[in-house]
């Protein structure tokens, strides 16, 4: 975001940048009882309409990363043709540290603990929130059985990771795509990557580039400095600028 709104940028070049936090993270406050989840769309859909509204003459470009371009990449795949967007760029989609996300879920849940006891609608009974806070580790499975799955009806964890997959709908995106993934990431394996929706024969999207790198982890690709004194920057900062110039153009 920075690099991409830069004042040195020349003038025809330059974006303004839209941050778009989900429920309860980063500060902001949970007005009724849902947390977000790694599917949750309708959001974006609204943070878009908005921009549509708000900036009515200005292409909309989109940006995800980690759970984020999971996120991304189904709301497009949802839109398909209609989608306002006039092209986006997913790094590293999906998820999961297994105990880490399950803790930091939970914490997120505790934050936000008096939205659900005081909303009689809260589909989160207190007792049973106050066992699941109790607990000194949770997996991020037991989150999603216990809390995803009741706050937004899937059956079981398992129901709701089908149904978040945004390789569901990769056939359906119809705007360009930049996707960008690690051989090496520890989170997302290459068997996670729609290699086949991408790539094979009558599946292949015309619209998805998709690039595997050899190494860079999980969001971890970095580039040697360019001269002496200077700092290791992020390596993909560099062909995401060029991908949208070259759709402005």
């Amino acid at each position: 975001v920075a690099a991409l709104t830069a004042p040195t940028l020349p003038q025809g070049c330059r974006f303004r940048a839209v941050v778009l936090n989900s429920r309860g993270c980063n500060g902001c406050p949970v007005t009724s009882p849902k947390l977000y989840h790694a599917g949750t769309t309708d959001d974006i859909r609204s943070a878009v309409l908005w921009i549509c509204h708000t900036f009515p003459q200005s292409l909309i470009f989109g940006l995800g990363f980690s759970l984020g371009a999971n996120a991304l990449t189904k709301y497009v795949g949802e839109e398909g043709p209609e989608c306002p967007l006039s092209g986006f760029g997913s790094w590293v989609n999906r998820w999961v540290y297994d105990f880490v996300l399950g803790g930091a879920l939970q914490a997120l849940l505790g934050r936000h603990r008096k939205v659900f006891y005081s909303d009689p609608s809260s589909p989160l009974p207190g007792a049973l929130l106050d066992h699941f806070l109790s607990r000194k580790y949770v997996r991020l499975r037991e989150y999603d059985d216990v809390i995803t799955t009741r706050l937004y009806g899937f059956k079981d964890h398992m129901d709701y990771y089908s149904a978040i997959s945004s390789s569901r709908v990769v056939d359906r995106i119809s705007i360009p795509c930049l996707a960008i993934n690690s051989n090496d990431d520890p989170i997302v394996t290459v068997e996670n990557i729609p290699i086949c929706q991408v790539c094979c024969g009558i599946l292949q999207s015309p619209w998805v580039v998709q690039a595997v790198t050899a190494g860079g982890g999980h969001m971890g690709w970095f580039a040697k400095p360019t001269r002496p004194g200077k700092k290791f920057e992020r390596w993909y900062v560099k062909p995401t600028c060029e991908f949208l110039f070259a759709l402005i153009e």
